[in-house]
C-alpha cells in the first residue's frame, strides 16, 4: 500500500509539468515506455522461484544478479 502511494505521489507531481510541455499522449507515451523498460528488467533481474527448493533458492541467490541475467540471455525462448 505504501509503494502504491508513492507512486501516485510521483505521478501526480510529474504529470502537470509533463502535460504541459510534452502534451497529453508524450506523457502517456514516456510512462508507457517507462514501464516496458521496467518489465524487461524485472524479467532479467528476478529470478524465477516457483518449484524450487528452499535449497535450490540459496543456490539461486548465491550467484549472484550478473549470472542469473547471463543465464536468462543464454537460454531458448521457446521451452
Amino acid at each position: 500500500m505504501f509503494v502504491n502511494w508513492i507512486l501516485d505521489f510521483c505521478l501526480s507531481m510529474t504529470w502537470p509539468k509533463m502535460e504541459s510541455t510534452m502534451s497529453a499522449s508524450g506523457g502517456l507515451y514516456f510512462y508507457g515506455a517507462f514501464n516496458i523498460v521496467l518489465w524487461i528488467l524485472t524479467f532479467l533481474c528476478i529470478p524465477e522461484t516457483m518449484r524450487f527448493t528452499l535449497e535450490q533458492l540459496d543456490e539461486i541467490f548465491k550467484v549472484g544478479i550478473s549470472n542469473h541475467i547471463k543465464k536468462v540471455l543464454r537460454r531458448p525462448v521457446c521451452n
